[in-house]
């Protein structure tokens, strides 16, 4: 039996903080961070039910995946020269990181047991990861930003939403109207610069990740910043509390 296989390839926005245990060593494009942030994107459009039937479960009601994900050779682990700063508003913490523009070939193949839903299901959930999701330390603020390559991806932002859409996707979509000359490490800068509102933003003491999520997207040929949150999490309460900021009097927000 040939078992299905779909191509995704995408690269690297920003550098990714992306690894092992060990924080200080070189950082990896490495297949389980990977699945758990498809798993992550995947339950905002399919519920947590849905996706553990699908990518598999532990515990006593585990069950194994219907799909596998790999890479079909070595990923490349360029190492950023430049070790960049986990927070470039505050020019600290330099870790070690994947250089931006860097290409990966991803496969999503399908298994035994999976039915033509299930497979449908997955390749959206691995899309809407790729349009939407990071990886890696600081994710939630556009560092790891990863972005597709191919037919299927949108152009522009009337297309983004049109794909978003498709797949099910009903989160408020926001994009920054930077100046077409904006730098991809200033718009992560942006990202990064965020008031302490734990409730919208995240916080560290004690853990909560920020519901309130910034990606450095491509459309018509610039790197735009995009925010979304979730329905619970109301975005534009969110670009009040940015507007004593340096960037919120600074920028247009522009819906998707």
């Amino acid at each position: 039996m040939i078992l299905p296989v779909e191509k995704f390839t995408f690269k690297l926005l920003t550098a990714s903080f992306c690894g092992g245990a060990d924080q200080q060593a070189a950082a990896e494009m490495r297949i389980p961070s990977i699945r758990g942030q498809v798993r992550s994107w995947h339950k905002e459009i399919a519920g947590d039910a849905r996706v553990n039937q699908i990518w598999g479960s532990t515990g006593k009601e585990g069950s194994a995946s219907r799909v596998g994900i790999f890479f079909q050779e070595a990923p490349n682990q360029v190492q950023d020269s430049s070790r960049p700063t986990l927070l470039p508003h505050k020019k600290m913490g330099n870790r070690p990181a994947l250089r931006p523009d860097q290409s990966y070939e991803l496969r999503l193949q399908r298994l035994v047991g999976c039915n033509a839903a299930d497979w449908q299901a997955a390749s959206k959930g691995v899309k809407l990861w790729l349009l939407m999701g990071c990886l890696g330390l600081r994710a939630n603020r556009a560092a790891g930003s990863v972005w597709p390559v191919g037919d299927w991806v949108p152009k522009s932002a009337r297309s983004l939403a049109d794909v978003l859409k498709q797949l099910g996707f009903d989160w408020p979509v926001n994009l920054v109207a930077t100046p077409d000359d904006t730098s991809t490490e200033e718009l992560r800068r942006l990202a990064s610069d965020t008031v302490k509102v734990p409730r919208l933003f995240g916080s560290d003491k004690p853990r909560q990740p920020s519901p309130v999520k910034f990606k450095l997207v491509e459309l018509e040929g610039r790197v735009r910043l995009l925010v979304t949150a979730p329905k619970n999490v109301s975005l534009g309460e969110a670009r009040q509390k940015l507007s004593g900021t340096e960037k919120a009097g600074q920028f247009e927000w522009l819906p998707l």
